[in-house]
């Protein structure tokens, strides 16, 4: 089974991320056929299922975890904290101009689904505010206008299809806050949807770093076929949060070239958060 690249999706002024495969609402799909499987509101199993298919590891996890572990902390980091606050960078290369575009986003996060994002660009000094209280959904263009998160992806209970197939490989499901929010960051901070598809893949811990003051191991994924790139990924021992991740093209004759670049500066989690910063921004 040969795995697409995870290419971009420019969405509300920030940068979002697919994960190169056929969406439906937050479903994505390998290949094709009798996987596709629309979401259902009324499911309360599919997710669970897969969430539970690999149980949460005692963490911190070491360099001497199994990829099994790295994963099962990633379907259940939505589970390890409360709030989450940070200063994150998104770099890309530019194949035009040859030089990387730059946008920092400083990102506020209270479970369940209460999300804020204000997004800056260096190229031209635009900026962006999306905000959600869960239920609602706020941005630059449509302040006062509020959107209305769909009601099935206000809980993991009542996200994805009904059913599974036998395979669970064939279907990724990203977690119900991911597949709303407009930044590429949203499958680092909930990764679920990540570690469903690393699992048809080949995960290769390479040691333990710091990054934005926290403990991670840096891990390679390696695709079934080969794809013309390298990914490495630095995840959080404790908390299953992918704090950092790098892209680079591989030609032909093994030279490599960084394309993205992703990472937190700066990160805390459950420190509170006043309510004021979920609502309208307009009042």
């Amino acid at each position: 089974m040969k795995l697409s690249r995870f290419p971009f999706l420019i969405r509300d002024g920030a940068i979002g991320v697919a994960l190169g495969l056929l969406s439906l609402g937050g479903v994505l799909l390998f290949g094709a056929g009798p996987q596709r499987a629309a979401a259902n509101p009324a499911s309360k199993n599919a997710l669970s299922q897969i969430i539970d298919s690999i149980p949460s590891p005692a963490t911190p996890l070491t360099e001497s975890a199994t990829p099994e572990q790295v994963i099962g902390l990633m379907l259940h980091s939505h589970t390890t904290w409360q709030t989450l606050q940070g200063e994150a960078v998104i770099q890309w290369l530019n194949s035009s101009s040859g030089g990387f575009e730059t946008i920092t986003q400083t990102i506020e996060l209270q479970q369940f689904g209460k999300t804020r994002i204000e997004s800056q660009s260096e190229l031209d000094a635009s900026s962006s505010l999306w905000v959600s209280d869960g239920v609602s959904i706020w941005d630059t263009d449509h302040l006062g206008v509020p959107r209305q998160v769909p009601i099935e992806a206000r809980s993991l209970d009542t996200y994805g299809p009904d059913d599974i197939p036998a395979d669970l490989g064939s279907v990724v499901i990203l977690h119900p806050v991911a597949s709303q929010m407009p930044t590429m960051l949203a499958d680092y901070m909930y990764p679920l949807g990540l570690a469903q598809a690393w699992r048809q893949q080949v995960l290769k811990i390479l040691g333990m770093e710091t990054v934005a003051g926290r403990n991670s191991l840096k891990v390679q994924i390696m695709p079934l076929n080969d794809d013309g790139t390298k990914k490495i990924y630095w995840i959080d021992a404790n908390t299953g949060v992918v704090l950092k991740g790098q892209e680079y093209s591989v030609d032909q004759d093994g030279v490599e070239t960084l394309m993205t670049d992703i990472f937190f500066s700066a990160i805390v989690y459950n420190a509170p958060i006043p309510a004021s910063q979920f609502t309208d921004p307009s009042k």
